[in-house]
């Protein structure tokens, strides 16, 4: 949806067959900070369910590596997610490397280790793009944790559609 070093916030619609510039308040949306960390976007059949906290939309995902095409499916490696509140609704964040990315990294741990202070990064941006205080990080999780909340999501997808 939003390539890395980005400001305007696109998203893909809620039947998936289309991408758009979001509007707030009858304007095209732009976040009013520093660009995107890296490329964002939403994991495809997944549904962050309303009815356990959620934010009624598709689980979010954080690729890093080289800015990709707005629209692009991309081929992720997971290596884990950034649990937050917004506004007291569940908002995850998976966090990715790019299939493109030359760097061999598999987990957060490796991340820290060979990227020292990227996580710091992702975390201070995603505290403050909204405006101060709107946004809660809860806890840096590893790809296993990452991994569950994805399968939590997908089920929810099903059972959603089931409906």
């Amino acid at each position: 949806e939003i390539p890395a070093g980005e400001n305007q916030k696109w998203e893909v619609s809620k039947t998936g067959n289309s991408i758009y510039w979001e509007k707030k308040d009858s304007s095209l949306r732009i976040v009013e900070y520093l660009p995107y960390p890296g490329n964002y976007g939403m994991i495809p059949q997944t549904f962050e369910d309303t009815e356990l906290n959620g934010d009624g939309d598709p689980l979010d995902i954080i690729v890093l590596g080289p800015a990709e095409k707005r629209g692009d499916i991309l081929s992720v490696r997971v290596i884990g997610a950034l649990l937050l509140s917004d506004c007291g609704e569940t908002d995850d964040k998976i966090i990715g490397i790019s299939s493109q990315c030359p760097c061999q990294i598999n987990n957060i741990h490796e991340l820290k280790k060979k990227y020292p202070g990227m996580i710091d990064i992702i975390k201070i941006w995603f505290e403050n793009y909204k405006g101060k205080g709107k946004i809660k990080i809860l806890n840096i999780a590893e790809k296993e944790k990452a991994m569950e909340i994805i399968q939590k999501n997908h089920i929810s997808y099903l059972k959603k559609r089931r409906l």
